[in-house]
């Protein structure tokens, strides 16, 4: 696949920040594959099931519902003592 030159240097960048964060060249492997599989937009399996089972638990957590009660209270809107001295 070819990539932009933004994205070229968006991934040498990234790439350079890996190396300097983990010590550990497995490490560093798997995170740059990792951030390859980010920006093709493929995942593998495992991915794929971690992220359906996220959404399943969102979806399934149940937000309280709030019942407020209101009295029924009729109230008549009275002219201020401002509009009634304009008023003439």
């Amino acid at each position: 696949m070819k990539y932009t030159k933004s994205v070229k240097t968006f991934v040498r960048r990234q790439k350079a920040q890996i190396r300097r964060q983990f010590w550990d060249t497995k490490k560093q492997k798997e995170m740059i594959d990792a951030m390859y599989r980010k920006i093709s937009g493929t995942q593998n399996a495992e991915e794929k099931e971690i992220e359906a089972e996220d959404l399943k638990e969102k979806q399934n957590a149940k937000k309280p519902k709030i019942k407020v009660k209101t009295k029924g209270v009729k109230r008549t809107l009275t002219p201020s003592k401002s509009e009634g001295k304009n008023k003439k």
